[in-house]
This record gives C-alpha cells, sequence and structure tokens, in this order.
C-alpha cells in the first residue's frame, strides 16, 4: 500500500483531525530522529535465540521449545494479510524477527500482565495471545486510538485479550491513568506512534511499573529513547533486533533469570 492510499485510508477512517496529527508527528520525527540504515545482513534465528538466552538466563533448549511452538501454532503474516478487511495492511504489523522474540520471552518467561500500545490488525496482539494461550496463563492489555483494530485476533484468543481506547485530547495523562490502573507489567510493547516525542511519553508511563525481570521492546525504536536509556537507565541491557528495513530494540534489566 502507497503512503498516499494510506493516508487517504487514515482520512476515511479516522478523519481530517487525527490525519493531521499523523502528518504532524512524522514531520517532528523527521527533525527529531536520525535516520538508521539496518545492516544488510540479517539475523538468524539461533543468533536471537543465543542473545536472549544470555539476556533473560533460560537455558537454549527452552527457547528452542519455543521456536517449535512459535512454527507450529502462529499463523504467517502471509497468510494473515489475506484475510483483511481494514486498511491495517502488514507494513502495519511488527516485523518477523520482532514478533519471534515477543513469542518467545511470553512463552518461556509464563508472564502474567502483557502491555501493548498500538494494536492495528493485531497480528502481533493475536501471536502474543496464542503464547498465553498455550501457557494456560496470562492476560494482554492493549492501547489504541480507535476500537476499530485486531481483526486478526481469533476469538478463542480474545478472554484473555483487554482494549483500552485512547480519548482525541489528553492522550497522555489517559495513558497514564490506563497505565496506573494496571498491577505490575511483565512486558511492554511499543508499536503505535514512533516519533520520538511519544516513545518518550510511553516509556516514562510504564518504566516505574515494570515486573521484574522488567522488558520493554520498541518497535521503529528511536534516537531519542536510546539515549534516554544511555543516560538514565544504564542498568540495562539493549539488544537490536533487525529486519529488513527498519530496527527494533528489546531493553532488559542485567541480571535477570527466567527462573
Amino acid at each position: 500500500m502507497g503512503k498516499l492510499q494510506t493516508l487517504i485510508s487514515v482520512l476515511r477512517t479516522f478523519g481530517l483531525m487525527e490525519l493531521f496529527w499523523l502528518l504532524f508527528r512524522k514531520l517532528r520525527q523527521s527533525q527529531t530522529s536520525i535516520k538508521y540504515y539496518p545492516p544488510k545482513q540479517s539475523q538468524t534465528l539461533d543468533e536471537i535465540d543465543l542473545k536472549i538466552s544470555l539476556l533473560i538466563g533460560c537455558p537454549l533448549a527452552e527457547l528452542k521449545s519455543a521456536r517449535s511452538d512459535f512454527i507450529k501454532d502462529t499463523k504467517p503474516a502471509s497468510t494473515l494479510s489475506q484475510t483483511r478487511q481494514s486498511f491495517f495492511g502488514s507494513e502495519f504489523d511488527l516485523g518477523e524477527n520482532a514478533s519471534y522474540v515477543l513469542f518467545i520471552l511470553c512463552r518461556t518467561l509464563k508472564m502474567s500482565l502483557i502491555l501493548e500500545t498500538g494494536v492495528a490488525a493485531g497480528q502481533s496482539s493475536d501471536m502474543i495471545l496464542q503464547a498465553l494461550s498455550l501457557n494456560e496463563a496470562g492476560h494482554l492489555y492493549s492501547i489504541d486510538i480507535t476500537n476499530q483494530v485486531g481483526e486478526l485476533i481469533r476469538e478463542e484468543h480474545k478472554s484473555r485479550w483487554t482494549l483500552k481506547v485512547l480519548p482525541k485530547f489528553f492522550r497522555r495523562q489517559a495513558l497514564l491513568e490506563i497505565v496506573e490502573g494496571l498491577g505490575d507489567i511483565d512486558l511492554f510493547v511499543h508499536d503505535s506512534d514512533h516519533s520520538a516525542s511519544w516513545q518518550k511519553v510511553e516509556l516514562s508511563s510504564v518504566m516505574n511499573r515494570l515486573h521484574p525481570p522488567r522488558l520493554l521492546l520498541f518497535d521503529d525504536v528511536s534516537d531519542l529513547v536510546i539515549r534516554e536509556f544511555e543516560l538514565r537507565y544504564p542498568n540495562f541491557e539493549m539488544f537490536f533486533v533487525y529486519e529488513k528495513f527498519k530496527r527494533a530494540a528489546l531493553f532488559v534489566r542485567r541480571n535477570n533469570d527466567c527462573n
């Protein structure tokens, strides 16, 4: 889907005001974020498994088992994209490597509460919920600016899913109130407004509510968030997950243990 078609779809779905704010945030993002070009060589799942094992202290054998579940129990994005009715095409999805990282974290760490921002068609939401379903425990809270999201979330998973919709105005305050109303957060996933300023808002909102092992994953991570961790949270490890045209970053508190 081209950029013009996406803008037209945003206008039709959310209205002129949301289109204006989208363009405004994109302009600010281009001014405050340094362009990043990932390396040509892609990461393998073995490389990802090894790094995750070191970060969270889980044996590689457990991650290999979770990988088998990922391959067997999650629908490929190419299959999911064929059934979509909304304008949220596959370009709004989390990348394949970041999706894999999310799944194995949720599967191996047996998380109770996961918070994500940005649902779109619900590809990553459904994948997280599949991991929780296999664990027979846990709940996913998602935050978006509309309830017209999540069409790919399978019906059998919705008992473990709660969608929170931000209002058109005072979204920062609304986000804070939602986060304050939750319990301890085991994993925070950012995949909403990728402007550097809003990523920082989300980071500051959830940082004090994270439960050990204190995990955060930012898709399309901004340089501002990276600098924030380097300066304010030096006790966190950073692991970059590379996709074809972008990168995500997993932030993990040091000295974690999956047990």
